[in-house]
């Protein structure tokens, strides 16, 4: 039986040195093999370094954020009604309560217009960009439907996250399979890998004999090196998952 292919990727690379100096930890160490990369955050230009450092063995994604942090671009419409905020004179993402919201194409161009510049940092800094995922899983809601695949012809990057679990397991590839087909139908070359889930939540699962992607060829884990998972953190830098759980490790160049 083949082994199955687990991409570890950390979220959250530029948001600032602290969390890029765990991600240098963890690449090192090989704990990971994805990273993907935040344009709007404190520490682009560490990102940038990591990637000359690293781009060989790791691959380099976007981050696709509309939720923490100031915007790259000014929208006075998207201020207007609430998608951007002022907060004693800076303003802010405020996209959480939009995303199961119909947009009108108006304020979906103004927010097409937001990662675009997001993108377009991120690869003005040097980085070639592997795959795109979403901050707080941004990348999935519904306004993003006709704008994802839009953005992944536009910067010739047809790789993406997979869905997150919104339902039970029973329930969960049904729906993961029709989101895929809604962004593949407006572009066939858009991939993901067959399952995506937490690094702790694989961890458990396997440990327990209680997996759900006995079926899957390629898994992707998410994990948050120096940010508020300290617990996933320790098990993370603490386990060979290749020797524990008899896997390979991937990156996002090589699906």
């Amino acid at each position: 039986m083949d082994k199955i292919k687990v991409i570890i990727n950390a979220d959250d690379c530029g948001y600032d040195t602290h969390v890029n100096e765990h991600i240098r930890k963890a690449i090192e160490k090989r704990r990971i093999t994805s990273t993907t990369v935040m344009a709007n955050m404190a520490d682009i230009d560490g990102a940038a370094q990591l990637y000359k450092a690293y781009k060989d063995s790791v691959s380099f994604g976007f981050h696709l954020n509309l939720t923490e942090g100031k915007p790259v671009l000014y929208s006075q419409m998207l201020l207007d009604i609430g998608f951007y905020k002022d907060e004693d004179g800076k303003f802010i993402y405020n996209a959480q309560p939009f995303r199961r919201r119909l947009l009108s194409n108006k304020v979906r161009e103004e927010i097409y217009k937001e990662i675009l510049a997001q993108a377009r940092s991120i690869m003005d800094n040097g980085i070639n960009i592997s795959h795109i995922d979403g901050h707080h899983f941004i990348h999935q809601a519904v306004f993003m439907l006709p704008l994802l695949p839009r953005l992944c012809r536009e910067i010739g990057v047809h790789k993406v996250r997979n869905y997150r679990n919104y339902m039970p397991a029973s329930f969960n590839r049904w729906a993961r399979n029709q989101w895929v087909r809604l962004v593949r139908s407006q572009d066939s070359r858009i991939n993901t890998t067959d399952w995506f889930t937490s690094f702790e939540d694989f961890y458990k699962r396997e440990k327990e004999g209680t997996t759900y992607y006995q079926n899957c060829d390629t898994i992707e884990l998410m994990c948050h090196p120096g940010g508020i998972y300290t617990n996933e953190e320790e098990i993370l830098m603490n386990t060979n998952i290749e020797n524990v759980f008899n896997c390979e490790l991937i990156n996002y160049n090589q699906i």
